[in-house]
């Protein structure tokens, strides 16, 4: 997401910045916590496998209950 890619660059954190991916979902379908959870494992599996990611920032509040689980 270009926006993104502004804020992380202004940040100063770009060399060490792996990628930025959706989780495809918006911000009411995260009621759905079966899809929600998946959907995050998958992208976090992503981003580890096929970006060498070892941190992984969650995009809003609403994916904070995740944490633990994830």
């Amino acid at each position: 997401i270009p926006r993104h890619l502004r804020y992380f660059g202004a940040m100063g954190v770009m060399a060490r910045f792996a990628g930025d991916l959706s989780i495809g979902l918006g911000v009411t379908e995260l009621a759905d916590e079966l899809r929600t959870y998946e959907r995050m494992v998958a992208t976090g599996r992503s981003l580890r496998d096929s970006h060498a990611a070892d941190v992984i920032v969650m995009g809003c509040a609403g994916m904070a209950r995740y944490r633990a689980r994830l």
